[in-house]
């Protein structure tokens, strides 16, 4: 059935000392043991391990033992005798239920690191900006509390690549004495390659952002960088990387100004594009919700199905049933 035995013991004390050791997906308990019962070992089990599944197997036909392993989150109660193709049946569900728990989970996990990555791009635009002194004091409160940045420390360390004299210069004319920098070096070894291809990528970069032209030309990316989003959104191989490519800036200057004008990150509005797509599917054809998933750019239906229901708050079935009416 793809279980592996894991381990036994005759009493619950002993099984917590193994259950700590192998760590299961599954444990299986009579009620009635020497030394700790089923509902006290369910009890500690829960507490340390919340995703591990119980099934307790009980001769006492007591609705308070059943009532209390509800209340405590077991999976199942079984009354003896049990036969073989009951119990049988009671692990394949709990397998399908763990199978589908780590999906999802592996789902939230990806949408997490994908927000995590533009999180960043956000964060070093900010402390761009910030350096530069584009930001107003207030704003930067402002800006900060919304990117989950503590600034109330009473300093910082910070360190910046100097570039020539003609180069972007750094505004230490701040309004607050917790806002003024002082000026520091920090050396780093590198190699002369890694040193030629980061500064280049530094002074090109600098060199967009240093005055009113280049925001101008910003926005001239960022149109660009849109209308190839707008065409190509279904595209599975969709990338911020592949963008940046096509219209020949850096993936990171393209997130900061992407973020800076748009309002959202480019996963954020990628995701709307399909997320819109995909609700007009629905609302206009019979395709099913796998099908529909192929069609706006993902190829995993069960993660659509999840960004879906993340960003709309139902799922594509639900929608449908209450969409085709408006």
């Amino acid at each position: 059935m793809g279980y592996e035995f894991a381990g036994e013991a005759g009493d619950g004390e002993m099984a917590l000392s193994l259950l700590r050791q192998a760590r299961p997906d599954v444990l299986i308990t009579d009620i009635r043991m020497p030394f700790m019962d089923g509902l006290e070992l369910s009890r500690l089990v829960l507490r340390e391990f919340p995703r591990m599944k119980i099934v307790i197997i009980s001769g006492c036909d007591d609705f308070d033992y059943a009532r209390q392993a509800i209340d405590l989150g077991v999976e199942r109660y079984l009354l003896k005798p049990i036969t073989k193709s009951d119990l049988l049946k009671v692990l394949t569900e709990i397998k399908e239920k763990i199978g589908g728990e780590n999906v999802e989970q592996n789902y939230r996990n990806k949408f997490r690191l994908e927000a995590q990555e533009y999180e960043q791009y956000a964060r070093l635009q900010f402390v761009e900006q910030v350096a530069a002194g584009r930001l107003s004091v207030p704003r930067i409160y402002e800006q900060a509390d919304r990117l989950e940045l503590d600034i109330r420390a009473e300093s910082y360390a910070i360190a910046f690549f100097s570039t020539p004299p003609e180069g972007p210069r750094v505004d230490r004319n701040f309004s607050e004495p917790n806002l003024r920098i002082r000026d520091a070096l920090v050396d780093r070894t590198v190699s002369p390659a890694e040193l030629r291809g980061g500064l280049r990528q530094i002074l090109l970069e600098a060199v967009r952002l240093r005055d009113n032209a280049s925001n101008r030309q910003g926005r001239s990316l960022l149109r660009q960088a849109v209308c190839y989003i707008d065409e190509h959104y279904t595209d599975e191989a969709l990338s911020l990387n592949q963008v940046a490519r096509e219209i020949s800036i850096s993936a990171n200057y393209l997130s900061a100004v992407f973020s800076q004008e748009m309002g959202q990150t480019f996963t954020e509005y990628v995701t709307g594009k399909r997320m819109e797509k995909a609700k007009e599917l629905l609302r206009t054809t019979a395709k099913r919700s796998g099908e529909v998933a192929f069609a706006v750019g993902y190829r995993d239906p069960h993660y659509f199905s999840f960004l879906f229901k993340k960003t709309q708050g139902c799922t594509p079935r639900d929608y449908r049933a209450g969409g085709a009416k408006s």
